[in-house]
């Protein structure tokens, strides 16, 4: 939960202290080009999060085939010589 605080925090304040920036450079022509860009973060992040996990578990798996693969094979060749 600290860290979370913390990371969110971090975050905040660089939203907040990057808008007034952005604002104030470009007359205002800025901000929908800034918050397009956050959309698109935030919307890649979370389909990440959400992904991430079953690209975990297929790569478990495809690893334990591939042990399970080599470690037959090599069974196999030791058995015949």
């Amino acid at each position: 939960a600290i860290c979370g605080v913390i990371l969110a925090g971090g975050v905040h304040a660089v939203k907040a202290g990057g808008r007034p920036v952005v604002a104030s450079a470009t007359a205002g022509l800025g901000d929908p080009i800034v918050s397009t860009i956050e959309d698109a973060i935030s919307f890649t992040l979370s389909f990440l999060a959400i992904i991430a996990p079953y690209m975990v578990l297929a790569l478990l798996l495809v690893t334990a085939s591939l042990l399970t693969w080599w470690y037959l094979r090599r069974w196999r060749r030791r058995r015949i010589a």
